[in-house]
């Protein structure tokens, strides 16, 4: 998957057993932080505990952001060096939601004498790198704090996080085409606009899978994801699916568009041509992966899409840089492209990547510190309708 990240490590491996997985635990120094950046502060209170990060530096607590599940933490915490651990509540999205497993937990937690602020970030350096960075900035921005959040990975989790939560043959099939992203939201439009016959249906709490055959014969897998798969996950769970033998993921989303605002909620993009970029620099371009879509469409092709594994961090000189010609960008279509490249040459088969993204937000606004309001129902219903009759244009091709 291209060049890997490499921190400081500040502690050695250590090695515990959590329900028969081997629970390998290091240390690493945040990525640099630009605190000068601008950046939305509705974002903060939208996005963290902002009451209990003051909490945290009042009572001086360690602040240690893990690349785990908050179930298997909450399951095992002996396994994680713990000998308490107190649920805290705050989500970004309510815990009886279907989605919770999507955000950030926190917990207050004792190991020995010390009592430690602890967020369960899903398994996957990127995003544990973006919440302990958001964290960062803001303890930053109100105290001058600097120094209190730490990274601690967890590689076997890491890993072994789709097998822990069961992604299997139960849910993707071999030739399948798999809708990720807006998934179950495309199937509930497209249900009576193509001819098609259900065939199975299979759910747990991580994923929901509702297979249909069309017409020609080819099997659309409508995949819900209830876990964030920003970044590595994203490329981790793409590399999932074609090991279960999927042949093309559709991939339907929201962007932040490089163009003028006016693209917000109006614009549709697919690209073909890929930049992954994280705090080192560009990592991998894909140049040459197949879009299934353009073949029946060539009008879609959207050119560019920039991925970054913090977004915030593209208003630096290196990230600007790179943006000529990027017509979208957000933290994980790339890394996903890189991971379908790779299992491709590895497997030799060809996997067709078809992105579907609708715009969210400009860029400038995240340049700007200013975001558009993501409540417009109306208006993103209006952009997934756009989106699903370019879905409706790929499987009509199948």
């Amino acid at each position: 998957m291209g060049t890997a990240l490499s921190f400081p490590t500040t502690a050695r491996y250590k090695m515990r057993l959590a329900g028969g997985v081997a629970v390998r635990t290091r240390r690493e120094a945040l990525p640099p932080i630009d605190f000068g950046a601008p950046f939305c502060d509705a974002l903060y209170e939208k996005r963290l505990p902002t009451q209990l990060l003051k909490e945290a530096i009042f009572e001086e607590w360690q602040i240690e952001v893990h690349t785990s599940t908050a179930e298997m933490m909450q399951r095992f915490p002996s396994a994680f060096g713990f000998d308490s651990l107190e649920p805290l509540d705050f989500s970004i999205i309510p815990a009886d939601s279907k989605y919770a497993f999507m955000t950030p937990r926190y917990f207050k937690v004792r190991r020995g004498s010390e009592t430690l602020l602890v967020v369960a970030s899903a398994p996957g350096g990127d995003g544990a790198r973006s919440c302990g960075a958001l964290i960062s900035r803001y303890l930053y921005k109100i105290a001058r704090d600097i120094g209190r959040v730490s990274l601690v990975r967890h590689p076997d989790l890491e890993n072994q996080l789709f097998e822990q939560i069961g992604l299997d043959a139960r849910f993707v099939m071999p030739f399948d085409h798999v809708v990720l992203g807006f998934a179950d939201e495309i199937c509930q439009m497209i249900r009576g606009q193509v001819d098609c016959i259900f065939l199975s249906s299979f759910e747990n709490a991580y994923f929901t899978s509702k297979r249909y055959r069309l017409s020609s014969g080819a099997v659309i897998n409508f995949l819900e994801v209830r876990i964030d798969f920003t970044g590595s996950i994203g490329a981790k769970l793409c590399t999932k699916l074609a090991m279960l033998g999927a042949v093309n993921i559709i991939y339907c989303s929201r962007v932040h568009a490089v163009e003028a605002p006016h693209a917000v909620y109006a614009q549709v993009y697919s690209p073909s041509r890929y930049i992954y970029h994280n705090e080192e620099g560009v990592v991998r371009y894909v140049v040459n992966l197949p879009n299934p879509l353009h073949s029946c469409d060539l009008r879609s092709d959207s050119g560019w899409h920039f991925t970054t594994s913090v977004l915030p961090r593209i208003s630096t000189i290196d990230g600007i840089s790179h943006l000529s010609g990027v017509s979208s960008v957000d933290n994980e279509t790339a890394v996903m492209a890189v991971a379908i490249e790779d299992a491709s040459h590895e497997m030799g088969v060809h996997i067709g990547f078809c992105p579907i993204h609708f715009v969210c937000n400009s860029i400038d606004s995240v340049l700007n510190g200013t975001y558009f309001p993501l409540t417009d129902l109306k208006k993103q219903r209006y952009a997934l309708r756009q989106a699903t009759l370019l879905v409706q244009r790929l499987l009509a091709s199948l």
